[in-house]
């Protein structure tokens, strides 16, 4: 997160404005109820105990990410090997950030291996079904991404459907991520490593609704792309950070 210290307020506050002006937030609203929302508006507060040193506050804010979907378990994962990157070098905040990433695979893998097929009378895990380009088990799935990784790569950015509705529409995805901020992750690529599985769960999808900026939501890369803009931007001067926050392309160039 920014940390402002009095010497970039201007750049905190355009971050503010692009926070609740990214489509994501818009295209939640626009949607019905979904326990992503809640897991992804808790993730600021993740970073923020975490920044702060406050771990314990940051473990419950963890917990209840991971409980309250169990993909957002999944997320969690990759969250805490980004934040764990982000901190190779402080052992103390490393190692969380990495037992996060544990506990939440753990769970996650007794949610949907255990838990879901106990209460569901046995039934696979349902959106395993929506993967059929990885593979029809987990198993091939895993297969799929570690042995053809030009083939999934491909996937996140041409459609894999017989029907043409689906042409362009990942494109318009890539399209919005840039324009809201994106170029931070390149910038900053732990913040990537993050939505590695929310790339995957859209894009990957078997679903044309679920690739695109307007049908299905995309809560999760506002406060990941705000993160990373944040990020980015503690690293320039206060005045130049205030412009690139407020979306203008004068980085390149010398300020007075």
């Amino acid at each position: 997160m920014l940390r402002t210290r009095g010497t970039q307020p201007g750049a905190a506050l355009a971050l503010l404005v692009l926070f609740l002006s990214t489509w994501g937030i818009y295209s939640a609203l626009a949607f019905d109820y979904h326990d992503n929302v809640v897991a992804a508006m808790l993730l600021p507060w993740l970073f923020y105990w975490l920044e702060a040193d406050r771990r314990g506050r940051a473990a419950i804010v963890a917990a209840l990410m991971a409980v309250s979907k169990e993909n957002m378990a999944l997320w969690l994962v990759f969250i805490g090997l980004g934040l764990a990157v982000l901190h190779w070098r402080e052992p103390a905040r490393r190692r969380w950030a990495l037992g996060v990433a544990a506990a939440a695979g753990l769970y996650f893998l007794v949610v949907v291996k255990l838990i879901i097929p106990a209460l569901g009378a046995g039934d696979a895990y349902l959106y395993q079904q929506q993967y059929v380009a990885l593979g029809t088990t987990p198993v091939e799935m895993l297969r799929t991404l570690f042995t053809r990784p030009g083939y999934v790569l491909g996937l996140l950015f041409k459609n894999h459907l017989p029907s043409p509705i689906g042409d362009y529409v990942k494109v318009e995805l890539h399209l919005m991520v840039l324009l809201a901020g994106g170029l931070a992750l390149l910038r900053r690529p732990a913040y990537l490593l993050m939505l590695a599985p929310i790339y995957g769960q859209k894009l990957l999808s078997g679903t044309v609704a679920h690739w695109g900026i307007n049908v299905q939501y995309s809560i999760e890369f506002v406060p990941v792309l705000n993160a990373a803009l944040s990020h980015w931007l503690v690293r320039v001067a206060p005045r130049r950070a205030a412009w690139v926050a407020a979306g203008w392309p004068c980085w390149r160039r010398r300020l007075p």
